[in-house]
């Protein structure tokens, strides 16, 4: 099965199969909201480098310093 990667500029059907999105560097201060509709097969979340400060209700598991 490929491997798609999705940056925080694309527009992507949400039944596409995606198992990492990269929203590094987009200024961000929540986690996007199209991140949910590809929970079921997201396996990497990148957010570096933005202003998120708070991380939804959910079961997140990081691998960096997410927070500093």
């Amino acid at each position: 099965m490929p491997i798609f990667r999705k940056s925080c500029l694309c527009l992507h059907a949400p039944k596409e199969e995606i198992d990492i999105l990269d929203y590094s560097h987009c200024s961000l201060t929540d986690i996007p909201s199209d991140v949910f509709l590809h929970e079921r097969t997201l396996v990497e979340l990148l957010v570096d480098n933005n202003r998120i400060h708070d991380l939804p209700r959910v079961s997140f598991v990081t691998t960096g310093s997410f927070l500093s």
